[in-house]
């Protein structure tokens, strides 16, 4: 029989959240003048993520190190294409400091990378008729546009020590 500390192995994990965007573009205003007549004839639909976003690993660093908890908050553009086309520091919400607060950046910044979309659009619409005088609305033009996103991810160490 043996006696004294078995370590179990650690392993980390994260999880991603958006934080709640602003409100899509009104449609129906122009520059606070109301013009109902537009409403019906303008569409907005938001980026949205194509499949499963891709969660940052843990920094083996941090994991090895005991860091435990960390938080961090990122803003990124999602471009006409639908790629990332930029990260930046959120000013929605924070990042926790500390020693491996470069590594846990990084870990949600190389996630992020592969990260896709399908693009935010803005389609515009006009009625049109058949000679039994059905109408319905059809597009006209559809415009691809970039989005804005605040992104916060917290990391958990998940691990634990026994005594035997």
């Amino acid at each position: 029989m043996t006696s004294g500390c078995r370590h179990v192995a650690r392993s980390g994990s994260s999880v991603v959240k958006f934080i709640a965007p602003p409100d899509p573009i009104a449609t129906n205003e122009v520059v606070g003048a109301s013009i109902p007549s537009l409403a019906p004839a303008i569409q907005y639909r938001d980026a949205t993520p194509i499949g499963e976003l891709a969660n940052p690993v843990f920094p083996p660093a941090a994991l090895k190190a005991f860091a435990g908890w960390a938080a961090v908050g990122l803003r990124i553009i999602v471009d006409e294409s639908g790629s990332v086309s930029s990260i930046e520091p959120s000013i929605l919400t924070l990042s926790t400091p500390g020693p491996f607060a470069a590594e846990f950046r990084r870990a949600a910044e190389d996630a992020i990378k592969q990260w896709k979309f399908k693009p935010a659009e803005t389609r515009y619409l006009e009625q049109a008729s058949a000679r039994d005088g059905t109408t319905w609305m059809r597009v006209v033009r559809t415009e691809r546009m970039e989005r804005v996103f605040d992104v916060s991810f917290t990391f958990n160490e998940s691990g634990r020590v026994t005594s035997r």
